[in-house]
């Protein structure tokens, strides 16, 4: 059998020993955040250890985190993530308004998969205070993001600017004239 430690310290467990050229150990109780120190070492027959392998480092990896969410049409949200995501964040269903005012039934991952754009299945209400709420996503690197929840503010869409006309002025300037 082999003993395998943590922090130099505690010992985690007792693991078999390997049967060919691998052995593994899953300490699923990691915090991201915290480096983790292990050592290995062989046990006898009579429970002494033999010599210890030199302590090995390793610091999980930071999930995702939902950073915003913002209204951006009629009957869009846009959810910004602080970590490319994995596909999953395409899929309508991982997605939910609550209270429930509208259904997703499509999302839009942009090119570098850190915005979602939600698109539901009908128009938003102008006002309301609603939590936009995600579960099962996972970042590209694999890492699952949990259940996460922001507040949205609704509020009425500002009409889009309008370019209304485009002139020459000069050989080096073009003077643009907006609605607004």
């Amino acid at each position: 059998t082999a003993e395998v430690r943590q922090a130099l310290e505690e010992t985690l467990a007792i693991v078999p020993a390997p049967s060919g050229p691998c052995c593994a150990f899953i300490d699923a109780g990691v915090e991201p955040g915290r480096t983790y120190r292990y050592e290995a070492a062989a046990v006898d027959g009579a429970g002494r250890d033999g010599p210890h392998s030199p302590a090995i480092a390793v610091a999980p990896r930071p999930g995702p985190v939902l950073l915003g969410a913002t209204r951006t049409a009629a009957r869009e949200v846009t959810a910004t993530f602080d970590q490319a995501m994995s596909a999953t964040a395409a899929e309508p269903h991982r997605y939910a308004l609550e209270p429930d005012l509208a259904r997703p039934e499509a999302v839009v991952l942009d090119r570098g998969a850190r915005r979602a754009v939600v698109v539901f299945d009908r128009d938003l209400p102008d006002s309301g205070l609603v939590d936009l709420a995600v579960t099962g996503l996972r970042a590209q690197s694999g890492v699952p993001l949990g259940p996460g929840r922001l507040p949205l503010a609704l509020s009425p869409l500002a009409p889009p600017t309008r370019l209304l006309r485009a002139e020459a002025d000069g050989v080096d300037l073009i003077l643009l004239h907006f609605d607004r």
